[in-house]
């Protein structure tokens, strides 16, 4: 019976010590892409989708799936030329951008490699990295 209870009591200590005992808490934080157009067809570009790991963005809330957390929204700033993206708890590697005009035409396409610093795991160890923004300036 001791045998049985030091062994329960180092397993639990093994799971727990593994952040698999505990649940991770809501997210709390999100990673954000910056995304800043340069060059002459910038200000033909109406819009800037943005695929990664199968997940693509879409331009508001109401045009996103109702469920499941692979959705992200793209937001267009205030600031010309400049979209940013509420990435959540994603920081993917590689993004793939596709512009668009007005009439919804595409002006070019373009991959990029994103590399973000990674600063902590505000929701303990498993429960996903905050990364800085990552401001990323491409040319169209």
């Amino acid at each position: 019976m001791r045998l049985l209870g030091l062994t329960t009591l180092g397993v639990a200590g093994t799971i727990a010590l593994s952040s698999c005992g505990f649940g991770c808490t809501e997210i709390g934080y999100r990673n954000e892409l910056r995304v800043t157009a340069s060059g002459d067809d910038r200000t033909r570009i109406a819009e800037v989708r943005l695929c990664a790991d199968e997940i693509r963005t879409y331009p508001s809330t109401e045009a996103a799936p109702p469920t499941g957390r692979s959705y992200w929204v793209t937001h267009h700033s205030a600031v010309p030329d400049l979209w940013i993206y509420d990435l959540g708890d994603h920081h993917p590697g590689t993004v793939h951008l596709t512009f668009l005009d007005a009439a919804g035409s595409t002006l070019d396409q373009q991959q990029h490699t994103i590399d973000w610093t990674l600063t902590d795991e505000p929701n303990g160890p498993g429960c996903g990295w905050r990364a800085e923004p990552y401001d990323l300036t491409v040319s169209i």
